[in-house]
């Protein structure tokens, strides 16, 4: 019977040790675990950076249509800590808008009338086909309005001092989901009421 000769496996050509391959998937498990964890804090980063510029934009977009109505107000109704009152025309329509704080969430009620129509003595809240808007939900601040008069004093809201308005300071104070603070203010000058005192 004829032997076959066994083949010896060269040194360089055999398997990985044990010892070998649980230092590579030890190594492995780093890598990945530092990979997942800069993946993470990335994700967590972009979540908070978008939360807090969609708290931004909401805020200028509420802070902007507030400007435009406050600016033309003719008259201003109501003055408060936490809401004014204002009426709005442009001749093809007079709007009577409030805008409201309360509970961190800033609304405007909105009611329109045709020129002919709109009431001689203003009531400070119409109910009558008035609209209701939430703007923001994200409102820190429960007393947005302060208010000047036209020798840029500072009036008491606490008192009924709708007539003396000349301008309203609007400061907006908003927390994103994620906890950050955005701060807004602008002060409008009630550009109809000016002239007069």
């Amino acid at each position: 019977m004829l032997r076959v000769p066994r083949s010896r496996t060269p040194q360089d050509e055999r398997g990985f040790t044990l010892v070998e391959v649980l230092v590579a998937i030890v190594i492995a498990g780093i890598v990945g675990g530092l990979t997942v964890g800069v993946v993470a804090r990335s994700a967590e980063q972009e979540r908070s950076t978008t939360s807090h510029v969609t708290t931004l934009n909401e805020g200028k977009t509420a802070l902007e249509r507030m400007t435009r109505d406050i600016r033309a107000a003719d008259p201003v109704l109501e003055a408060e800590p936490d809401e004014v009152a204002v009426v709005v025309r442009d001749g093809s329509s007079v709007r009577w808008r409030r805008w409201h704080a309360s509970d961190g969430v800033l609304t405007v009620e909105e009611q329109r009338f045709d020129p002919g129509d709109a009431p001689e003595e203003w009531d400070d809240a119409p109910t009558e086909s008035t609209t209701t808007q939430t703007l923001l939900r994200s409102l820190d601040d429960p007393e947005p309005f302060s208010y000047r008069n036209a020798a840029g004093d500072d009036l008491d809201a606490d008192e009924d001092v709708a007539q003396d308005v000349r301008a309203v300071r609007v400061d907006l104070v908003l927390e994103s989901s994620e906890g950050r603070r955005v701060s807004l203010h602008d002060d409008i000058t009630v550009r109809n009421a000016q002239g007069g005192e």
